[in-house]
């Protein structure tokens, strides 16, 4: 079975060998799947309506408790990229 990474972003164009999603529902209909193997998560989508970054982790934590780590097998990488200045990080 091919492994497939995924790339939530709405700006950034698509690393080569990722699949492209703009919405947090594709990226978890994916993941229902049981295919992938990174995400790559970007916060700030442009509608918070639709959902942000965030929601997919909030998606995944309530997955892993009700299910447990089985549902998460060849899952290998997390990334989450977020549009915020280093002040707001708690940097500056």
């Amino acid at each position: 079975m091919k492994r497939l990474r995924l790339f939530l972003d709405d700006e950034r164009p698509t690393p080569a060998g990722w699949i492209r999603a703009f919405w947090p529902a594709e990226v978890i209909a994916w993941l229902e799947t049981g295919t992938v193997q990174a995400v790559s998560l970007d916060h700030d989508l442009g509608d918070d309506a639709r959902g942000t970054g965030y929601d997919v982790i909030c998606w995944i934590e309530e997955a892993v408790a009700r299910r447990g780590s089985r549902c998460w097998r060849g899952f290998k990488r997390f990334m989450s990229f977020a549009d915020l200045p280093p002040k707001t990080c708690g940097t500056g």
